[in-house]
């Protein structure tokens, strides 16, 4: 894929995406302590837009191991998200979720994979009520699905299940607090197109 100019975005419209993303944040992390009825935290330390090519280099290199959770998305907004974890960070978010001492798990079980799964949902449904309010539209997540891969494999698995469609992604990093704990990973956006340039213009600025 040929690199493509990447959108200029100026610090009030990476604000912008960043207010978005923090409100997606505190509603996951709302949702996840009522859930394990404790006090979880979401916060987002940085965010950015990079070509798809790059992608891979935000989590470590193509031939990094990553626990990733993948969403379809539909409806005015075309395209899909991906949460992601390193998978010694993604064996700590289990540990944390599950009320364990991090470092206990050291294999995804079923139950490991089930909550990884229900974080991914948790996260992609909690960004995507707070982006539809922004860009005043339809996005429609289907069930994600959850894979253990290298990263390189599993961009290009989405690059064929969206037909190259996608040039650039929405970069946003996650970080959950318990108490001392901590664990970070990484949320992708990667709409098609013409669903950046809707996203883009609901912020202030067009792709053209």
């Amino acid at each position: 894929m040929v690199d493509k100019e990447l959108p200029k975005l100026s610090p009030k419209q990476l604000d912008a995406l960043k207010e978005i993303s923090s409100i997606g944040a505190g509603n996951a992390a709302t949702a996840f302590s009522q859930m394990l009825n404790r006090s979880v935290m979401m916060t987002v330390p940085s965010i950015h837009i990079v070509s798809i090519n790059d992608v891979p280099q935000y989590m470590g290199g193509p031939e990094t191991l990553v626990a990733g959770v993948y969403t379809r998305l539909l409806g005015d907004v075309f395209g899909s998200v991906l949460l992601t974890f390193p998978r010694e960070s993604a064996f700590a978010l289990t540990d944390i979720l599950m009320g364990k001492t991090i470092g206990t798990t050291r294999i995804l079980t079923g139950m490991g994979r089930s909550l990884l799964k229900e974080t991914g949902m948790i996260v992609t449904g909690s960004f995507l009520t707070a982006l539809s309010k922004m860009v005043k539209t339809t996005i429609i997540p289907r069930v994600p699905t959850l894979t253990l891969d290298m990263v390189g494999a599993i961009i290009d698995f989405i690059l064929i299940d969206l037909s190259q469609e996608v040039e650039f992604a929405i970069v946003i990093e996650i970080r959950f607090e318990e108490k001392d704990s901590h664990v970070s990973g990484h949320f992708f956006l990667l709409p098609n197109p013409d669903s950046l340039k809707i996203i883009l213009k609901a912020i202030g600025v067009d792709n053209d």
